[in-house]
């Protein structure tokens, strides 16, 4: 409170209304005083200390001059942030600190690219329909001039284990550029039967068609079925009162890595076929994207040197 006082003593500005001594408290104060403080009673009535054009011009001035560092005449007066002195602190620890240094962080993880194969480790797969994962703000990306967060897509699982990677299938066909935010919703959700149509119609098939029987055991052949699972009624106990109903429960399926490029090359074919078909429902995924995402990775992915950076990369990033 001491080195308040006189940083407002040094600085010289003159003071307005709500800093006057008798509405500080009384630590607060520039000169002693027994007084007591007014500045509740006071606060009803109008400021009028900086009113007149005399006193405007004086804070301005007196901002002026600290901001710039002029004295009265317009003269630069010296300057010095005294953060040099501290190099030669006396303790070790704080001339460290002065010296500072410089490091290098991954922010974020972003991928566009149409091929699944690409990802080199196990996929937990959402088949059910899971319109709040979407995304709900920018990524700073765009797909031929249109945000990506503004296309409709779904969430389609996610991996990884040291950094977690959320997985995304777009839909640029399906974009509306007539379509508004409303009430904080972003227009960018497909139609719950598009997303039954591409799993029982291409990715589940291709997963019976591909994977050995004792791996295959906890995919469901249909869509519903999974649905059913994750909607299931879940019993509490009776020390709570639960209203009756069903919870909606986000339940994946793990699909290994050695199985990816299998399933993925018969899924697209079938997605292939539908569309030359003229599939109304899966139509919409002609010239689809995949985009995965990883936020909040600066605490995990940093160093001091660009070369030891794109390695942290390689070894924690590109190995997915």
């Amino acid at each position: 409170m001491h080195a308040f006082i006189r940083e407002r003593q040094i600085a010289g500005l003159p003071n307005p209304d709500f800093a006057e001594d008798e509405r500080l408290p009384l630590e607060a104060r520039v000169e002693e005083s027994e007084s007591s403080d007014k500045g509740k009673r006071m606060m009803k009535n109008p400021l009028s200390a900086t009113v007149s054009i005399k006193d405007r011009e004086g804070v301005s001035n007196s901002l002026q001059q600290l901001l710039t560092g002029q004295d009265e005449e317009g003269n630069v007066k010296p300057f010095h942030m005294a953060c040099g002195d501290l190099l030669h602190h006396p303790s070790k620890r704080v001339r460290n600190m002065a010296q500072g240094k410089l490091t290098m962080d991954v922010d974020s993880v972003l991928s566009l690219f149409t091929d699944l194969c690409m990802i080199n480790c196990t996929i937990d797969i959402a088949i059910v329909w899971n319109p709040w994962r979407n995304l709900q703000s920018s990524v700073h990306l765009a797909h031929k001039g249109i945000h990506l967060h503004r296309i409709p897509h779904f969430f389609l699982g996610r991996f990884g284990r040291d950094l977690s990677f959320e997985l995304y299938m777009f839909a640029p066909k399906a974009y509306d550029k007539e379509a508004k935010v409303h009430n904080g919703l972003i227009p960018n959700r497909l139609r719950e039967e598009t997303i039954v149509a591409f799993m029982d119609e291409c990715f589940l098939k291709a997963v019976h068609k591909c994977i050995p029987p004792a791996q295959r055991n906890r995919w469901p052949s249909k869509y519903e079925i999974q649905k059913a699972k994750s909607s299931a009624a879940g019993i509490e106990g009776r020390l709570y009162r639960q209203n009756v109903g069903a919870r909606h429960m986000e339940l994946s399926v793990p699909l290994a890595a050695e199985f990816i490029p299998a399933v993925w090359q018969k899924c697209e074919r079938y997605l292939t076929r539908e569309i030359r078909r003229s599939n109304s429902k899966l139509s919409v995924l002609q010239g689809f994207q995949l985009f995965v995402t990883s936020k909040g990775t600066k605490d995990r992915l940093f160093t001091d040197s660009i070369p030891k950076l794109m390695s942290i990369y390689k070894d924690k990033v590109k190995r997915y």
